[in-house]
């Protein structure tokens, strides 16, 4: 179906790890989101033409792409890992599953103390993990290992590496595998958060003594 440049065109939010011009920087040097627009029954990459053709910048199409994915009623695509309590799992088998990422700083109203932590190893499986006290920090190597085993065989791979958000940006967190270990090199403002709730805990200890 074809959109006049006065109606407001159908798009959804899509993850790369190849910028493009139309694209936006969400993990700097790792991650960006694009936007696909559904015309004629199909959908593809939103590009310059489409753009001015509906009086679009590349964040306002992002935005109206973002509001209908939050319009999506997603209860039934969280899942949980009983073997891994407080690691989330997000799909519903389509390829901008990943781009729940975008919206997962306004899904916690009670913002974890140190953060979260997420991983999407392909388009349609996004996996995060909020960091509250100083032991979920052991989420991060299981996102990291379960990331390293399902890129490969993910249906539509995106990307190995793990990342954190501090509630405003997210950030790249490099982990290094070495003879079977992963070690975690956080970036200064995780190792802050990771100082503040270690502190806490200590007060919280106190307190019950």
């Amino acid at each position: 179906m074809n959109t006049s440049p006065h109606e407001t065109p159908t798009l959804r939010p899509r993850m790369t790890t190849h910028p493009t011009p139309w694209s936006v920087e969400v993990v700097p040097g790792i991650l960006w989101a694009t936007v696909e627009i559904h015309e004629q029954g199909t959908w593809r990459p939103l590009d310059n033409t489409a753009l001015v053709r509906h009086g679009l910048t590349k964040e306002r199409a992002l935005k109206i792409a973002l509001k209908r994915l939050a319009h999506h009623d997603t209860a039934a695509a969280w899942h949980h890992i009983p073997e891994a309590p407080g690691v989330h799992i997000f799909t519903t088998g389509e390829v901008h599953s990943a781009a729940q990422l975008l919206l997962l700083p306004k899904l916690f109203a009670d913002w974890p103390n140190a953060g979260l932590a997420a991983c999407c190893p392909c388009e349609e499986l996004l996996v995060c993990a909020p960091l509250r006290v100083v032991t979920d920090l052991e989420k991060i190597t299981i996102l990291a290992d379960a990331n390293r085993q399902l890129a490969p065989s993910a249906g539509t791979p995106l990307t190995p590496e793990v990342f954190w958000c501090d509630s405003e940006r997210w950030h790249h967190l490099p982990i290094d595998h070495h003879k079977g270990e992963l070690h975690l090199h956080p970036p200064e403002s995780l190792r802050l958060c990771i100082d503040r709730i270690a502190a806490l805990g200590l007060v919280a200890t106190a307190g019950e003594a």
